[in-house]
């Protein structure tokens, strides 16, 4: 059994429907479930639930397989412990997590690039730097404005450091 967190409109869900016997779709959107469940009718194997995990946990017993796409985002650290715990308690002893979470250095790089894109276009390196600064708030926490939306993004070494704390191991 399989469950995918914050599986959005199910891009990933025929794939786990074709590997697994059971599959559980978890998003907090009800519009997003309902367009998943229409693209996976060919699946009889999916079953979809309206969950928010920062507040419950999952309907479901502990699975092989748990794949979490950028659903660890909320900045607030109170529902982001309560989103982990819920995500980590699906996944059964001996089971997968697979986990994928913005990287901090990815924001941070993308800051540089436009640093330089605006040098390219002319500007002085002070201006350009002034041009390219992006919203930010809590930095040394991870927490990163995107487009006026705080969005927790993880260092790899943080995850390392946060994971084995639930129990897990970090291939």
């Amino acid at each position: 059994r399989a469950a995918d967190i914050g599986c959005g409109i199910g891009r990933t869900l025929p794939l786990l429907a074709r590997g697994f016997g059971q599959v559980h779709a978890l998003d907090l959107s009800r519009e997003c479930l309902a367009v998943a469940e229409r693209g996976c009718l060919a699946f009889g194997n999916i079953r979809y639930h309206h969950v928010d995990l920062a507040q419950d946990p999952a309907p479901f017993p502990p699975v092989d397989l748990v794949l979490c796409i950028n659903a660890w985002l909320m900045h607030e650290p109170g529902r982001r412990d309560a989103m982990v715990r819920h995500t980590l308690a699906c996944v059964k002893p001996g089971g997968h997590l697979l986990l994928v979470t913005p990287a901090l250095e990815s924001a941070l790089f993308a800051t540089h690039r436009l640093v330089r894109w605006q040098r390219d276009q002319g500007h002085g390196p002070k201006v350009a730097q002034q041009k390219a600064r992006r919203e930010m708030s809590d930095l040394d926490m991870g927490i990163v404005l995107m487009d006026g939306v705080a969005t927790k993004h993880y260092l790899k070494e943080e995850l390392e450091d946060m994971l084995p704390m639930y129990g897990l191991e970090v291939l």
